[in-house]
């Protein structure tokens, strides 16, 4: 896949997530340029958007790979 393929794809998946999951989304989701969506969401919530993204048929994500925060 070219890289603009990618990033419109990504910008897709992440439009998606924000519809599918609304408020728990905070921001806006953002594409480095290693071509890596980042999403930030409610601590709280979590456990849910990590549900939605494997339990969902359209993501069905497999493996998580790195969570992030900060204090």
């Amino acid at each position: 896949m070219q890289n603009k393929e990618k990033i419109s794809e990504l910008k897709k998946l992440a439009k998606y997530i924000k519809k599918s999951l609304g408020a728990t989304i905070v921001g806006k989701a953002k594409i480095n340029r290693c071509g890596e969506l980042f999403i930030c969401v409610q601590r709280d919530k979590i456990f849910d958007v990590l549900s939605f993204l494997k339990d969902d048929k359209d993501c069905a994500f497999k493996q998580l790979i790195d969570i992030c925060g900060v204090d």
